[in-house]
């Protein structure tokens, strides 16, 4: 009921409250000893700008569900009779939204690991944010089997990656310090370029590297 009334400061509509509401209660299962609910919903109620809107379609025609540049979280109409796929893909997507990071304009300057600007980053950071979400899909989905985004790979390798880096320290940046990611990653003595690049390459690429493979 906590959680209900303060997203009814910014949000109005009752299935955005609803679907909202679960993420925070996931989250708080899942992570909330590396963020704590109340600075959940504080970074909710400042990223995100509306309500969730549904629409028929994306112009990318991969895409389910988006968290946009203009702070508003899409979901496409056909996928919302779903509520199991619909909560696995708004808890990647509110990630998304709450490691927003904006300028006192509201525009986006870096989203997780990824930099608007030239787009570095974009890679490792849809592999952290799905990394993420298959731990809460793991806590509170039995049958996960559909659950599965074009990430799948690059999930693989971002386990590898943080059984090198540390798993505290990768969760610290990226929730807290995204942008200082990259230092950390060249301090280690490893090659942030290519590593990225190569994250990059690989995303939503499973199709291709299952082929390759057999």
């Amino acid at each position: 009921n906590k959680i209900e009334e303060e997203l009814r400061k910014k949000f109005d509509d009752a299935y955005t409250i609803k679907m909202f509401t679960n993420f925070v209660i996931e989250f708080q299962e899942c992570f909330s000893d590396i963020v704590p609910t109340e600075e959940v919903i504080a970074r909710m109620k400042a990223n995100i700008f509306g309500n969730i809107k549904i629409i028929e379609k994306f112009d990318n025609k991969k895409l389910d569900g988006k968290y946009a540049y203009d702070g508003i979280i899409y979901l496409k109409k056909e996928f919302t009779t779903n509520e199991k796929y619909t909560k696995y893909l708004l808890f990647h997507e509110l990630l998304h939204a709450i490691t927003s990071i904006r300028d006192e304009h509201g525009k986006e300057i870096m989203m997780g690991f990824s930099y608007l600007k030239n787009s570095y980053g974009m890679g490792l950071n849809e592999a952290m944010t799905e990394y993420l979400t298959q731990i809460r899909n793991e806590k509170f989905e039995t049958d996960r089997k559909d659950l599965i985004s074009g990430y799948r790979t690059v999930v693989e390798q971002i386990r590898r990656l943080i059984n090198i880096l540390g798993k505290k320290e990768i969760l610290h940046y990226y929730f807290y310090e995204p942008d200082k990611f990259k230092d950390y990653i060249n301090r280690k003595g490893m090659n942030y370029e290519e590593i990225e690049f190569a994250f990059r390459d690989l995303c939503g690429k499973d199709n291709e590297v299952y082929n390759m493979g057999h």
